[in-house]
This record gives C-alpha cells, structure tokens and sequence, in this order.
C-alpha cells in the first residue's frame, strides 16, 4: 500500500461558510474594527473608515497591518490574531452535510489556519467535525508566517513530516 495523501484544508470558506452575513463573519469584523479603534484610539465609525482603507490597500486583517507596518512585531501580531479571534460568544451549529463530506476523503486530513487553534478548535469543536481532523497547523505553527507566505510549505515538510509530493492544500484564496 503506498503512502497516505495529506489534505491540508483552510478553515474559514473552506470548511465554515464565511460569508458576509454569517454570524461569525460578524463577529470577527466587529473585533477587528474594536482593535482598530484602541490602537489607533479613534472613535469606532473611524475604526471602520480606516479598517476598511487597509482591506482596500493591503487585504485582510490581520495580514493588512502588517504590510502597511502597524504591526511591527510577532507579540504584536500575536496579540491583534488573538483579539480579533475571540468568539466565545458566536453561536456556530453542527453541519452535518459537512461531515459526510470530510467522511467520504481518503487520506490525513490536516486544518492550516492563519488564525490561532483556540478559535479552529472551537469552530470545528461546534460544526461536529473536529474529530474528522488528525492535526491542526494554526498561525503559530509556522512561526506567524501566513499561508500566502510559501516557506510555510517547507517548514510543515520539515517539522510535520508532510510528504509535499502527496499533499493537496485545499484554500479559499489560492
């Protein structure tokens, strides 16, 4: 028997709906706009004005403020994905359409994330899927590396002992 396939699948779009009107896209905009608003100690409307001027320009958060050099440091970056991620108080609901799905995959099934585990585990943990998962690669994994950054490819062959030759990354923005 050869060796098993590896899918690394990204989480939000991938396997969680994330659309625009999703309760957990809500939330997450609204903590970005929340920690706009204290580092740059504005109002929240101007939060807005500038978060959404850094999407224009950079894209998405937290990535954004790196580029346009707001955050300059991996605590600082640390503290923002943090911050921006919690969502203890979203409600997510079981999916089983998605679990069938994931059941009928031959091979390892990896989650890679840019965001930290707490919130992967939490929404996996609430779609009824987490089980589904052997391992969980999360921002911290790769050192705060994204997954645009394609280094990230040879730190999860060296660390995680994924075969790239025989692995599919699954993601919204490939």
């Amino acid at each position: 028997m050869g060796k098993q396939k590896t899918f690394l699948i990204d989480l939000d779009n991938c396997i969680f709906r994330f659309d625009s009107q999703s309760e957990l896209r809500k939330r997450l905009e609204k903590n970005i706009s929340e920690w706009v608003r204290i580092k740059f100690n504005c109002s929240f409307s101007r939060s807005e004005e500038i978060k959404n001027q850094l999407y224009s320009k950079y894209g998405g958060a937290p990535e954004c403020f790196l580029k346009a050099s707001i955050i300059n440091t991996k605590e600082e970056l640390a503290e923002c994905i943090m911050a921006i991620n919690n969502i203890t108080k979203t409600r997510i609901l079981p999916d089983q359409r998605l679990q069938r799905t994931l059941g009928i995959i031959k091979g390892e099934l990896c989650l890679y994330t840019n965001s930290p585990i707490n919130y992967a585990e939490k929404v996996l943990s609430s779609l009824g899927s987490r089980k589904k998962f052997s391992r969980i690669f999360d921002i911290t994994y790769n050192n705060f590396l994204f997954k645009s950054d394609p280094s990230i490819y040879t730190i999860l062959k060296e660390k995680a002992n994924i075969n790239l030759s025989i692995v599919t990354m699954v993601d919204d923005s490939l």
